[in-house]
Order: structure tokens, then sequence, then C-alpha cells
């Protein structure tokens, strides 16, 4: 648990002893950005105790930023299986967290706002509506704002947790608050974060481009090197137009014809279209902004007859 939240043991009382120190392990992977380990822990405090629901609610969570929905999902119903063993705020977590794997925003952002109507400095279901508003389309605006506000609540009541740090370095790279983003970073480094995955590179690359520019970057090299750091990337520069030449690059190096880059070359191609068309760029979108099309190798009508005689059940001579 973070230190400096008043625990709420009723979600623990009567689990699996093992079970328990797996889940209080796996929360402080979780809080400090390491999402595979913490995803391992909350997985194994489950395994030991099926009835442990609140642990297959933040395995859910933990799994969701390993962008596995699927398993997420999973989590989550097998979580509501046992929700009578739950308290009122924590059902309404879980169920905020299946309206969000759902897409469902508004149901989410009820969800999330009742749980905290009942405990209005538990960071969890904060991290939850800024999530929302990060990802999501609630009827409530400004979105932006809105989701700054809950991981600023989350950032005020803990030492600073992951989640909360990675998201307002977003937004003040996004408000190009330089100063503000470095110490974010700084702060999300000391945590230990998880190097396996994306979310870290990501944020050193956003932040070497916002410092020093997008020539500052071998962007293929950065492809070439973690490509789910590169497109991510991409995708948050170009947010409100913030660093449109990072992102321009991002995404151009994105659509070179690499093995590595292929489940990426189509999201390059609509974000280098948007951002060549947001910032006026018609030139370039008209020459650059669209796949090249492929030649189709022409045949001489004799072998083109031969095909279809063939198709037909013919043989040809």
């Amino acid at each position: 648990f973070l230190p400096e939240e008043t625990v709420d043991v009723s979600a623990i009382a009567g689990k699996d002893a093992e079970a328990v120190q797996a889940f209080v392990q796996a929360e402080r992977h979780f809080h400090a950005g390491r999402f595979t380990q913490a995803f391992e822990d909350y997985s194994a405090a489950v395994n030991l105790d099926s009835t442990f629901a609140l642990a297959a609610i933040k395995a859910a969570q933990a799994a969701s930023w390993r962008h596995d929905v699927a398993m997420a999902s999973a989590l989550i119903a097998l979580a509501l299986e046992h929700a009578p063993t739950l308290s009122p705020k924590h059902v309404h977590f879980a169920r905020g967290w299946e309206a969000f794997l759902n897409a469902d925003a508004d149901t989410a952002v009820y969800h999330f706002e009742q749980a905290i109507s009942y405990d209005e400095n538990w960071t969890e279901p904060w991290t939850g509506l800024g999530e929302v508003y990060s990802h999501l389309l609630p009827r409530e605006a400004p979105q932006d704002s809105l989701a700054k506000q809950a991981f600023e609540r989350v950032y005020e009541n803990t030492a600073g947790s992951a989640p909360a740090l990675f998201h307002l370095f977003e937004h003040a790279i996004r408000d190009r608050d330089i100063a503000r983003a470095s110490e974010l970073l700084a702060q999300y480094r000391a945590s230990s974060p998880d190097t396996s995955g994306y979310a870290l590179k990501k944020l050193e690359l956003m932040m070497r481009c916002a410092d020093d520019g997008a020539e500052s970057i071998d962007w293929p090299e950065e492809v070439l090197e973690d490509v789910a750091a590169v497109g991510q990337a991409a995708r948050s520069l170009g947010v409100g137009g913030a660093y449109p030449d990072c992102a321009i690059a991002a995404w151009r190096a994105l659509r070179a014809p690499t093995q590595s880059n292929i489940p990426w070359r189509f999201a390059a191609l609509t974000g280098l279209q948007g951002m060549l068309a947001s910032t006026g760029r018609s030139e370039e979108l008209a020459a650059g902004g669209r796949f090249p099309r492929r030649r189709r190798k022409r045949e001489s009508p004799p072998a083109r007859y031969a095909c279809r005689i063939r198709i037909a059940g013919y043989h040809s001579r």
C-alpha cells in the first residue's frame, strides 16, 4: 500500500496470508511503475486465493498498462463474481474498471465518482477517473483539464504514484512546461520503474525532443530499438499541436518499410496525415502523407486468358 494512505483492510480481511503478502508486494511494484512485476504478484495473490477480489481488480489494472485488455476484462469478471465480499466503494471501483475496459466512458465516470464519494482521499478511483478522461470521451468536459485534476489529486495524496507521474509528465510536455516535465521525469525514474516496457523510454524520447528538438534524435534508430516507445511518443507529442515537428519526425520513421514497425505502419500513416493537415503542410501531405501504391505486374493477354481457362477447368496449350 501507499504509505501516505489510510488502509481500508476490509478487502483483505480473512484472505490467505501468502496471498496478502503477494498483494502488498504487487502494490509496491504498481505504484513504482513496475507493471509487469505488479501483474505477476497480483496474479499470484489471486491464484493463492481465488476469492481475493481486490487483487483481481488490481491485476486487471496492471494488465491494462500492459495493453492486455482481454486479460484485464477476464480479471474484472472474476472480481465481480465475488462482489458480495467487497465493500460498496470497492464494488464501484470494480464497476468503473469494467466500464473503462468496455469503453463506456460515462458509466466509468459514474462508478469512480461513487467510489470517491465513500472515501475522497482514496487515490485509486481518482487514478481511474484520470484514465477515463485521458483515453475515452465522457460527456463531461473539458476532458484534458479533468484528467489533469484527477492525477494532481493522486500526486498530492502520495509521494508519487507512477501512473500519476506518467500522465502528469505528458500534461507538462503538452503545456510546454519543460521545468515541470523534467522534475516529474526525475521522480518517475527515481521510483525504479519497469524498463522492459515502453513507458520510461517513451517519456525520455518526449523529454529529449521537447528540450532539444526533433533533429536531435535519430528516429530510425529509435524505431529499431523500441518501436512501441516511438509510436506512443509520437501520439503524445502531437496532442494539441504541442510539438508537431517531433510527432511528424517520429511518424515518418515509423512509416519506413522495416520488419519491426509493421504493427505501427497504418497508425503512422494516419498520424502523419493528421499532423501534416493540422499544421497546413498541404504540399508535404500530397507528396508524402500516403502509402506509395504498389505497381501491379501486368500480364500479357495470353497469360491472363490462360489463367481464366485453368480456373474454368480447361487446359490451355
